[in-house]
């Protein structure tokens, strides 16, 4: 199973910083001057804690504050929100056959020359 590391961040001109939160990444902080400098930081801190395959999730909440979540170890599925519904007519599909292709008719074109 993954392990889950969360952060608080935020923007205060072109620099971004953060705060861990939660059982993993309590304490944590991180900050860049860009936000490939953050990013990268925020990967370096959470891999000095715990190595292996690292996956990083950002959720924009406001244009200066986001949420990271970066996940280390398995394969772990993200929801984003949204979704639902939808379903169903999985086994109507399968049963389905395939049309068969239409055959083209290839089309004279009449030059005058």
């Amino acid at each position: 199973m993954a392990s889950v590391y969360n952060f608080k961040a935020s923007l205060s001109g072109k620099a971004w910083s953060a705060t861990g939160f939660g059982d993993k990444a309590d304490g944590i902080e991180v900050s860049g001057d860009s936000e490939i400098e953050f990013t990268v930081a925020l990967k370096a801190a959470v891999s000095e804690k715990e190595p292996g395959y690292l996956r990083v999730d950002k959720t924009l909440i406001t244009p200066k504050r986001a949420y990271y979540c970066l996940m280390v170890g398995g394969a772990v599925a993200s929801g984003g929100g949204g979704g639902g519904g939808g379903g169903g007519g999985g086994a109507a599909a399968a049963a389905a056959p395939e049309p068969e292709p239409e055959e083209e008719e290839e089309e004279e074109a009449e030059f005058d020359l």
